[in-house]
């Protein structure tokens, strides 16, 4: 049963970490190709991406640019950006799919550990 919670948690942990590839790849797209809507959406950084000189854009900003990231994040789990390429919108769909995949992984597995927890009775 251990091996099937570690196995459950390593794919959640893959699906989430392709997921940040997936969105860095649209955030970067939008920061090159459509500079006037990356600064209008806030100036979001990606996970793994950030935009040249972004040590000297102080505290206050990078928390401005995490709060941006979370409103793309949220935005583009349900609509596609009307000015996505067509292979930023095949990385949204895969987007999609991994966070879907690390939701179900990771609720299988602590629904896993909750099961295998021993009893005191």
């Amino acid at each position: 049963m251990a091996y099937v919670i570690a196995a459950t948690f390593l794919i959640g942990l893959i699906a989430a970490l392709s997921s940040f590839y997936f969105f860095d790849f649209v955030v970067r797209e939008l920061h090159d190709e459509q500079s006037l809507l990356w600064e209008k959406s806030g100036r979001p950084w990606g996970f793994f991406w950030a935009p040249d000189g972004w040590r000297r854009s102080g505290y206050f900003n990078r928390l401005a640019s995490i709060r941006a990231r979370g409103r793309c994040i949220f935005s583009w789990l349900f609509s596609t950006p009307g000015w996505s390429s067509p292979e930023a919108r095949q990385k949204l769909k895969k987007f999609r799919i991994a966070i879907l995949v690390m939701l179900i992984t990771f609720i299988t597995s602590s629904v896993l550990i909750v099961l295998r927890a021993p009893t005191y009775a």
